[in-house]
This record gives C-alpha cells, structure tokens and sequence, in this order.
C-alpha cells in the first residue's frame, strides 16, 4: 500500500524546487508549488510505480497527499 511518504518521494522526484519532505499530508499541491501538469505527472507516476488506475476525471480529487491517499484506499 502507498504512503504518505511514497507520494513525498514521488513529488521530490518529478517536481522542480517544491520540498516535499516538508509537506504537511493536507497541504493542497497548489499551496506547496504543485502546477496542474506536475501533479498529472505525480499521479502519472504513482499509476506506473505503484499500479493503481486513476482516470482523468478524477485527478481534480487529487488535492493534497491526504486526498490523493484517500483516494486510493477508495480504489481497492
């Protein structure tokens, strides 16, 4: 199962000049630097490492490393 810690790992990796470490689990992306195309490509990552589908239209659930882990656990 994902975790808070995978998807910091995962926006440290594909996102330009954001700590992510730092990032609180309900801090919105936009609040911590996050544009639109960097979270598609955070999430784009999490279906390829991790295995999930997430379809297009419900990438705006995706808000923050809670939702996004809320989300998630909904899927399974």
């Amino acid at each position: 199962m994902i975790t808070a810690d995978d998807i910091r790992a995962l926006i440290q990796d594909n996102v330009m000049g954001v700590d992510a470490m730092a990032m609180g689990e309900e801090d919105s992306f936009k609040q911590a630097g996050i544009d639109s195309l960097d979270q598609i490509n955070v999430l784009l990552a999490i279906e390829e490492i991790h295995g999930y589908k997430i379809p297009d239209e419900d990438v705006k659930l995706c808000k923050s490393i809670r939702s996004t882990l809320d989300y998630l656990a909904a899927l399974k």
